[in-house]
């Protein structure tokens, strides 16, 4: 006969400062916090407790580890899946170029975030499977994560309306932990990656007062200008269809150290042009007026 032991461990919580915790480590933090008298009805609770205690898995818990002592603690799910990826992408790639860290994103949202030179990899786990996107770096928090480079989606963590057990839960961790490795290591189009800083020397747009402006800046001012050419778009599609421009050498390359106001029209146009292309009810109209164009670049040859 096969007997089962019961898996134990403290409770623990997801701070609103990006913390997992056991409820000891959380209350040792709280008590001599600044924040205390803030939080007085969550210490009260949690002086109630027997905080070393090691219960069995609440439902809605997986495993996790504190930030603080190490020991096991119960904590949501998807913070301890997202915990248990970053620690697995470190194991993988121990000596690998990035940091990872846990992020509060609202409302007590968690995103796993792997800093890398010029990129973010954010992982989520909140729609019932893992979610991995690749971001430029922006000093602006209004475009942060605003349009992803490239992304990628785990199998579901669900079989049904339950979530699958350990075994298969640590291949799909696993799985995800390698897609972010795969991410840090390479770039969307096979080569190096360019970051923020190379793509500023690179091209040099710049001002009449001689500042090089940066790509993000273009990219924002430029999807402002697409969304008067645009109204009907969202917000993400006219940031993605500005970034697609702004990363094709091949249109911005003949704009090297030209003013920022007349990249910034260039970028929009293009980006208004390429989307109306892939318009069924303006792509023959666009048809006419690329043959046009043509045959005028022809007559001038």
């Amino acid at each position: 006969m096969t007997t089962t032991t019961e898996i134990k461990a403290r409770n623990g919580v997801w701070t609103p400062w990006a913390e997992v915790l056991c409820v000891e480590c959380d209350y040792a933090a709280l008590k001599n916090s600044p924040r205390a008298q803030h939080y007085a009805k969550r210490l009260a609770a949690v002086a109630a407790m027997a905080r070393t205690e090691e219960v069995a898995r609440p439902e809605g818990d997986l495993m996790g580890v504190c930030n603080d002592c190490r020991c096991k603690c119960w904590v949501r799910k998807d913070v301890a899946l997202l915990q248990q990826v970053g620690y697995k992408a470190s194991e993988l790639d121990w000596e690998g170029p990035f940091g990872w860290s846990l992020e509060q994103t609202g409302g007590m949202c968690a995103a796993l975030v792997f800093a890398t030179e010029g990129r973010e990899i954010v992982v989520t786990a909140m729609d019932g499977e893992f979610f991995v996107g690749e971001y430029e770096n922006t000093d602006d928090e209004d475009e942060r994560w605003s349009t992803h480079i490239r992304t990628w989606t785990s199998a579901s963590l669900y079989e049904g309306d339950e979530l699958k057990d350990a075994s298969a839960l640590a291949v799909l961790v696993d799985a995800c932990a390698r897609q972010v490795i795969a991410f840090v290591r390479s770039r969307a189009d096979g080569g190096p990656p360019v970051t923020e800083k190379e793509w500023q020397d690179r091209y040099e747009i710049t001002s009449t007062k001689g500042r090089i402006w940066k790509r993000s800046e273009l990219r924002k001012r430029a999807s402002e200008m697409l969304k008067l050419l645009r109204s009907d778009m969202t917000p993400t599609a006219r940031r993605a269809a500005v970034q697609s421009v702004l990363d094709d050498a091949s249109f911005i390359r003949p704009r090297k150290g030209e003013v920022p106001a007349r990249v910034i029209e260039a970028v929009a146009i293009e980006a208004m042009l390429r989307v109306a292309r892939k318009d069924p009810a303006l792509a023959e109209q666009l048809a006419i007026v690329d043959k046009v164009l043509a045959e005028i670049k022809k007559e001038e040859s």
